[in-house]
């Protein structure tokens, strides 16, 4: 009776360890996730649908190019909102690559800054 009370004893501890561990876990698809970390998922999550209320999935039209840009520049970022629009991922990130590309190209050559370069990565993020 003795081993079996000890028994009894140590599940009531595991399920009051249970009990009182669930309550700082949540789960997110499934998959168990403490809850600080799921709060601050749910968060991030809410500030990217409010960006992205516009019509845009992926660019950032939070951030806005307010410089002038060179007309192949210019071409490319209107592609990049194409795809976005048609939500054609691998054409979108091959063209986000190139506005990097020839932004980092005109930062070198003096064309723009490195804050209008990190603005035009930002608009046009690789995702």
């Amino acid at each position: 009776m003795m081993k079996g009370d000890k028994m009894m004893t140590n599940y009531s501890k595991d399920k009051d360890l249970n009990e009182s561990t669930s309550s700082n876990i949540t789960h997110i698809n499934g998959v168990p996730i403490p809850k600080e970390l799921s709060e601050r998922i749910i968060y991030e999550d809410m500030q990217k649908r409010n960006r992205t209320m516009s019509k845009f999935r992926w660019v950032n039209d939070d951030v806005k190019i307010d410089f002038p840009v060179s007309k192949l520049m210019k071409n490319t970022m209107e592609e990049a909102e194409q795809y976005d629009l048609e939500k054609n991922t691998s054409e979108y990130n091959a063209v986000s690559e190139m506005i990097e590309l020839f932004g980092k190209e005109g930062y070198v050559t003096g064309m723009y800054t490195k804050e209008q370069w990190d603005k035009l990565c930002e608009r046009y993020p690789y995702v």
